[in-house]
């Protein structure tokens, strides 16, 4: 797992916010779907996301993962899926990449309720307020941004208590 940081001055007032990135790559090995979810899980929760809001991200980017590795790299387990989850304001934002070929993104139709497939698209589009994709460096990226609710006092208090549980030795 990768934790990067790093300054972005786009807001419109020009003032400099934080932007926490956490990054980890993954087997194209259906059998690493557990452990996606559990580390998506605990990532989110570090970045204090409730658990109302963290389950359309689960859900959203759960079927991000889940295209990258079936239909982007085939299940390849010599490939990866890429996961970067950012945090910067009222605002998260979940990237997906893998090593297939991509292809141009249909607009989201209407499933039936027995289809077996195609389903993910609609939902991603459907959870999120925004997706967009991308190919670069030969990496196919699904990006989805959710808005989260501000709770700015709730920060402060998790983040001290996180704070002395870290200076404390975990304790």
């Amino acid at each position: 797992m990768h934790i990067l940081a790093n300054l972005d001055a786009t807001k419109p007032e020009m003032t400099p916010r934080k932007t926490t990135v956490i990054a980890k790559n993954f087997r194209s090995d259906p059998g690493v779907l557990e452990s996606f979810y559990v580390w998506l899980e605990a990532t989110l929760e570090s970045f204090f996301v409730a658990k109302e809001d963290s389950s359309r991200v689960v859900l959203a980017t759960g079927e991000a993962f889940s295209n990258a590795l079936l239909h982007g790299n085939r299940a390849n387990p010599k490939k990866k899926v890429q996961v970067q989850i950012s945090r910067s304001g009222d605002g998260l934002a979940a990237r997906v990449g893998d090593e297939g070929e991509g292809s141009q993104p249909r607009s989201p139709r209407k499933s039936e309720l027995f289809d077996t497939s195609g389903r993910g698209w609609e939902l991603m589009h459907k959870l999120a307020d925004r997706v967009s994709v991308r190919r670069q460096n030969g990496v196919f990226w699904v990006e989805l941004r959710f808005k989260m609710p501000k709770d700015k006092q709730g920060e402060k208090k998790r983040g001290r208590r996180r704070a002395r549980k870290i200076r404390s030795g975990g304790r």
